[in-house]
């Protein structure tokens, strides 16, 4: 388990560090332009590399913590015992995180190829995806408030928010011409989101505690999620007018979804 576990930390800070580069060449280059397609598939699957390689590492972090972090060591039982509490936790929070990755891009890619036609949507393989998201988010946020963890605290809500949103498109009666752009949009920006949050917050971390002390440390975790919700909030006016995606005109039955393809 412990090479299986080595194995997949390498592929995963490798691949991780080339795709968090890659993703600001299709945040601003020309949407649809050759730049755009091909720096963006190779974001999307580095992507889907971080995601599996931090289950499976956070999966096997949650089974056996001191067989991980600390193999062929003897340690009291109390100290055990903390260990395996703190790092327990923390392979729950990556676990969260991997989900909410894998969401995002699964979700904000299928949007783009099915367009209005959301039964591709409603498959098993990718409703489990966001259910187990939604389930993962509200135990580690239970988690965060009994134990007072901050990071918990925030990003509980934001993946139980990417599950939920992600369901709502899925499943409501009627979507607006090209809306399909703006979940493409939003659902890369959040697996962006993801991925950062993980590398400050595992990556990062041994750099930046003597750098920023006490409290501030908490300063570049949050920083991804305040700066890609700022971000979504500015742009999508932006795409919303460039691509002309307007609200249904209001009816007094429901009406059939929107079949509008471009």
């Amino acid at each position: 388990m412990l090479m299986l576990h080595s194995i997949a930390l390498y592929a995963h800070i490798i691949i991780g560090s080339l795709a968090l580069l890659v993703f600001w060449l299709p945040v601003f280059s020309r949407k649809g332009g050759r730049l755009h397609v091909k720096a963006g598939q190779v974001f999307v699957y580095g992507m889907w590399a971080v995601a599996i390689s931090g289950v499976l590492m956070s999966s096997i972090v949650w089974w056996d913590p001191l067989a991980i972090r600390f193999p062929n060591t003897t340690l009291d039982p109390a100290r055990a015992a903390k260990i395996v509490t703190q790092q327990t936790l923390a392979a729950e929070f990556l676990f969260m995180l991997s989900l909410l990755v894998m969401n995002s891009v699964q979700h904000g890619m299928l949007v783009l190829k099915a367009k209005t036609e959301r039964r591709q949507l409603r498959h098993w393989s990718v409703l489990s995806v966001k259910i187990a998201l939604l389930i993962t988010a509200l135990l580690v946020g239970i988690k965060g408030i009994m134990q007072q963890q901050i990071l918990l605290q925030i990003f509980a809500p934001i993946s139980l928010l990417s599950a939920i949103t992600g369901l709502h498109y899925t499943y409501k009666t009627n979507v607006r011409p090209r809306e399909w752009i703006l979940e493409h949009f939003s659902g890369l920006i959040g697996c962006g989101i993801g991925a950062y949050t993980a590398f400050f917050a595992f990556g990062g971390r041994a750099y930046l505690q003597d750098l920023l002390p006490g409290v501030w440390q908490v300063l570049p975790w949050v920083l991804p999620g305040i700066i890609g919700t700022l971000a979504t909030l500015w742009l999508k006016p932006k795409y919303r007018r460039q691509y002309r995606v307007q609200a249904p005109a209001p009816t007094l039955h429901s009406a059939p979804a929107a079949t509008e393809q471009s």
